[in-house]
């Protein structure tokens, strides 16, 4: 009964390009409807390379002072290393649950912030989330590698060769191009503002389009009808 949420890029000329929701929640991008990996890996390639970086994305964390931390955040989980300034020990490392005992050696250190993960609730993990951590890139490195081996099978010779990959998929206008149309279709259906010249992919597009996929997963709105005319 879990219902799954899909986006797809059909350009005029080159790779298609799809965004997909799973039973977990965790979510996929696949190229030409055959390769597939988690959408965090595409992100950390297009330069979020780190967890971070992805967190901030999403407005998954945000920076709690010290001070402030109390009773009322206990059983919330730790969006990244707690670390005591005074003797440089890690006080508390990433998804680490407050319990009274944590609370304290926050509390009593020389700790200044506490990043924290924006929900609640555990069991109510966003998607990015949950593909983060099924996601076995950890930096752009490890991300154009990823991609490369699914694309072409094999370990990239080198960076560049990887990155050129990418860059020949979506952003060479040689070899993709979303037409005038497309590219108005886009900036009309996710609200950018691109110029109808930049017919190729960008970072952007992504983005909003998995944003959009996600604000339409936690609202549980339908999506575009096909036969809409």
């Amino acid at each position: 009964g879990t219902r799954i949420y899909t986006a797809r890029i059909i350009p005029f000329r080159g790779s298609w390009v799809e965004f997909t929701t799973d039973i977990h929640d965790v979510m996929h991008a696949y190229i030409d409807r055959k390769k597939k990996f988690p959408v965090t890996t595409l992100l950390r390639a297009l330069g979020f390379s780190s967890d971070e970086e992805l967190l901030n994305l999403f407005d998954l964390a945000y920076d709690v002072d010290a001070k402030e931390i109390n009773d009322e955040y206990l059983g919330r989980r730790i969006a990244s290393d707690v670390i005591d300034m005074a003797t440089g020990e890690i006080v508390a490392t990433r998804d680490m649950i407050i319990d009274e005992e944590l609370l304290e050696k926050i509390t009593q250190g020389d700790v200044e912030t506490v990043r924290m993960f924006s929900y609640v609730d555990p069991t109510d993990e966003p998607i990015i989330a949950r593909t983060i951590a099924k996601d076995s890139a950890r930096t752009r490195e490890d991300a154009l590698e990823a991609i490369y081996r699914q694309l072409r099978s094999s370990d990239p010779p080198d960076i560049e060769t990887a990155e050129a990959l990418l860059d020949k998929l979506f952003f060479n206008p040689k070899r993709y191009d979303l037409g005038i149309v497309g590219r108005f279709r886009i900036n009309a259906k996710l609200k950018l503002d691109i110029p109808l010249e930049t017919t190729t992919l960008m970072t952007e597009d992504i983005v909003a389009i998995i944003k959009h996929l996600i604000k339409l997963h936690s609202e549980k709105q339908s999506g575009d009808d096909i036969d809409h005319l």
